[in-house]
């Protein structure tokens, strides 16, 4: 879910520095839209990462994305 607890906001702003040496990475995010999904696609286009990032919204079964990942990132302040 989007929302300022689980601080999206920190990921989307190291990911430029980020795609600089890896332009070719996808960044998948899964969950509800929360409060702040709108907010995110307002950064994310600021930024201009847009074309780096997926909005999954919520998915029933997670493990297809969990098997395409190389990572995860959690930047959640509390669960």
């Amino acid at each position: 879910e989007f929302n300022k607890r689980k601080n999206h906001q920190f990921i989307f702003r190291n990911i430029p520095s980020i795609i600089q040496e890896n332009p070719n990475l996808l960044f998948i995010f899964l969950g509800s839209d929360g409060t702040e999904r709108i907010h995110m696609e307002k950064l994310a286009r600021q930024l201009n990462i847009q074309d780096h990032i997926r909005f999954m919204g919520y998915q029933k079964e997670i493990g297809k994305f969990v098997k395409i990942a190389d990572i995860g990132i959690s930047s959640s302040r509390a669960e």
